[in-house]
């Protein structure tokens, strides 16, 4: 099959994350894949199987008002639009909202089956009035909608044919998170995530002084625009020396095997991958229950514990208890990764690529 698939950059991040495993995947499977980014290539983060085809399109950046916003769509729209001609797919696969928009409104008329998927909880994740209204009468035109979870689906479902809407999970390396778990672990709390608001860290660190373990640190994984302002709330709270800023990395699995806990703090999510390779690394895992994802893989006190959402205080104290109940964590680090083989990668390609040959088909 002769893929095409479209996001809007390489860099790091979740969604990005999960489309370098498809993409590899299918490459590895005997597939043409071409995937379209509208940055350059030099920004990539994620490493891709030579097989491949990489193409940049270096049409990024902001757009200071209306007209410019107009050029920078019609930019895009013909960019696309030549390459579907040129590459001729099976179909063609798009991740995230606005590039959702633009692929569908490329493809039109050109016979081109269109796969697009939501990458987040759309009924958290606000746009305008004219974004919704947009989403409300072109996905319609898309062959498939694939969402994460069912909760997302049922939203969905409200003004979209159930008949094209697919539910899959994200995928995770079980082996290589198995293999990276340590037999003596860290007593370390670990975070992973874009530094923004919508996950929470300022929650997670605040919850962690209100717990008062002066025997553990606390561990952020990641990048963002509010590492500064939370850097700062560390130092005010006075665990700055217990708090370590890691960065972004590229395989979180080795800090993930090495610690005893992990927090999935986020107001909101899509599919947390974050949560997903925490419990696949046997890590107990303490998470708020927002809307959507944290429920689908979380078995209340059996294989991990769901916390009020937003709730700092309610935080502190699900991580004074797992803390401070050796027999309690280590029952929750043991129930977890078995409890999340059916988003092994193999398993998730799978249910991709049946989407993909239906749309084809």
């Amino acid at each position: 099959m002769n893929i095409c698939f479209v996001i809007d950059s390489m860099k790091c991040g979740g969604m990005q994350r999960v489309a370098s495993t498809l993409v590899n995947g299918w490459v590895r499977a005997g597939h043409a894949v071409t995937l379209l980014t509208f940055d350059s290539t030099e920004r990539d983060f994620f490493d891709l199987e030579p097989g491949v085809a990489r193409i940049g399109l270096q049409l990024e950046g902001q757009s200071a008002n209306t007209l410019q916003k107009g050029q920078r769509l019609f930019s895009r729209l013909t960019a696309l639009r030549r390459h579907f001609n040129t590459l001729q797919p099976d179909v063609v696969v798009s991740f995230g909202e606005k590039t959702n928009f633009t692929v569908i409104l490329s493809a039109l008329g050109s016979g081109i089956p269109v796969v697009i998927s939501e990458r987040t909880d759309p009924r958290r994740h606000r746009q305008s009035f004219a974004w919704r209204l947009g989403r409300f009468w072109l996905y319609r035109l898309a062959d498939f909608v694939v969402l994460q979870t069912s909760g997302v689906r049922d939203w969905a479902a409200s003004f979209l044919n159930v008949k094209k809407l697919r539910v899959v999970g994200n995928p995770v390396d079980l082996q290589h998170a198995r293999a990276s778990m340590r037999e003596q672990r860290a007593n370390q709390i670990v975070g992973v995530g874009r530094l923004s608001r919508e996950k929470g860290f300022d929650l997670l660190i605040e919850a962690f002084a209100r717990a008062d373990r002066a025997d553990w640190q606390l561990v952020i994984v990641g990048d963002g625009p509010e590492r500064a302002s939370l850097e700062a709330l560390a130092g005010k709270l006075g665990i700055q020396d217990r708090t370590r800023f890691a960065g972004a990395v590229k395989d979180p699995f080795q800090i993930l095997g090495a610690a005893k806990v992990f927090v999935l703090p986020s107001r909101y999510e899509g599919f947390p991958n974050a949560l997903l390779e925490a419990m696949a690394s046997g890590c107990c895992v303490v998470s708020f229950d927002c809307d959507s994802g944290p429920s689908d893989l979380i078995n209340q006190g059996i294989n991990g514990v769901l916390v009020e959402p937003g709730s700092a205080s309610a935080l502190a104290r699900s991580l004074g208890t797992v803390t401070a109940k050796p027999n309690k964590l280590q029952a929750l680090m043991s129930s977890a990764s078995p409890s999340v083989a059916g988003y092994a990668t193999d398993k998730i390609l799978e249910e991709w690529t049946t989407v993909l040959v239906e749309a084809a088909a």
